[in-house]
């Protein structure tokens, strides 16, 4: 009879770990899976059991640590830890981080705008890919340049000694143009 009792809490044991699986992963229930948005498209990816959809994380948001949702970041990315920053007291559980691109620098796309990121740029071609628009590529390192464009023309002014006069022109450039004003004397 005590063979039998003893037996018993073994069996429960091995019943168990047999549910649990070799891989440390639960039997997969996918209903039990919560509903993820990603940024893009491209960030899905399932968790690391293979069952429930999750979201890599992008450039600043939190990567690593005890939860699982949001442990990994996107391509060409790296977990930094909060520590190496020196960041002070931080409510974040311990091993936590945030994730950084592994390029630094901006970068000029072809949508004519500077991306703080070569990732950065990235996710933004993938936001406007799944929009049905064109994918956004680097066109250069370091931030975009576009010639002179007046938005607010200058006006003739006609003044007389000693009077106050206002002047106005607007122009928009990157990168940012220097106005000068002469006087023309007829």
């Amino acid at each position: 009879m005590q063979h039998l009792l003893f037996l018993l809490p073994i069996s429960l044991f091995l019943h168990q770990i047999h549910d649990i699986g070799a891989d440390g992963c639960d039997p997969c229930v996918r209903d039990a899976c919560r509903s993820v948005t990603c940024a893009a498209p491209e960030l899905l990816t399932k968790d690391d059991c293979n069952c429930c959809d999750r979201c890599l994380s992008i450039e600043g948001e939190e990567c690593g640590g005890r939860d699982e949702t949001r442990a990994r970041c996107a391509p060409g990315m790296v977990c930094v830890s909060r520590s190496s920053f020196r960041s002070g007291t931080s409510s974040f559980s311990d091993g936590t981080g945030f994730c950084l691109c592994e390029e630094d620098g901006a970068v000029c796309g072809s949508d004519g705008r500077t991306h703080s990121s070569v990732c950065a740029l990235r996710l933004q071609s993938w936001k406007t890919q799944s929009q049905g628009k064109r994918s956004v590529h680097k066109v250069h390192d370091g931030e975009c340049t576009f010639a002179p464009v007046i938005t607010v023309a200058p006006k003739k002014i006609h003044n007389v000694t000693g009077a106050q006069v206002y002047l106005s022109c607007e122009v928009k450039a990157i990168p940012t143009p220097s106005i000068s004003w002469r006087k023309v004397k007829n």
